[in-house]
């Protein structure tokens, strides 16, 4: 760790983790694991006998993820720790439910819903696949499947797609869906019941 003032960030300089976090590797009952520095110097300094549980995050003041230095840390809830995230502008504000009912039955591609929403393509795919917010996307699946923004298209309009020599952009004004929908429709990969 590079020690600095008593103000500055002190930075690990072992490895680190993907996100930038510095990492520890220790022995617990015979086993090989690791936590993040910032947790074991808060530890330390707390004067704990083990680390933070899972739901109890370390927080930084000073938003750099390989700082040690224990004035900047502070253990906070997870909720606490979000809203400091979305305060300081590193984290999308929460979806609503209702948001996220819209995304799991969207047709548009992930690009054109993490846009819309604010979120990263790679949220966008963790919904759609119920791998987050599972208990909205679970509901969704036991549901009878509503039609979706880009399901308004009627088994008629979806053959006046496949057959149409207009552009995927003049279709996609004339059935208010986006080109991802059009695609899909002309290749076959959507709308699969419709001959």
């Amino acid at each position: 760790m590079a020690k600095a003032g008593p103000d500055d960030c002190w930075l690990w300089t072992g490895t680190r983790h993907q996100k930038g976090y510095g990492l520890v590797y220790f022995r617990r009952a015979g086993k090989l694991t690791s936590a993040t520095s910032s947790r074991v110097a808060f530890a330390l300094t707390a004067g704990l006998v083990e680390l933070p549980g899972r739901n109890e995050p370390v927080c930084h003041s000073c938003d750099n993820p390989p700082c040690c230095n224990p004035a900047h840390l502070w253990l906070g809830t997870p909720a606490e720790n979000s809203a400091d995230a979305v305060n300081k502008g590193r984290m999308a504000q929460k979806l609503t439910v209702e948001q996220v009912r819209e995304i799991a039955l969207s047709g548009d591609s992930a690009a054109e819903i993490a846009a819309h929403f604010g979120i990263t393509e790679s949220m966008v795919g963790k919904i759609q696949l119920g791998r987050t917010w599972k208990h909205v996307t679970a509901a969704l699946a036991r549901a009878p499947i509503p039609p979706h923004r880009a399901a308004r298209l009627t088994p008629d309009q979806v053959r006046a797609i496949r057959g149409s020599e207009e552009s995927s952009r003049d279709l996609q004004t004339r059935f208010g869906v986006s080109q991802a929908t059009i695609s899909r429709v002309r290749s076959g990969s959507g709308w699969k019941s419709v001959s």
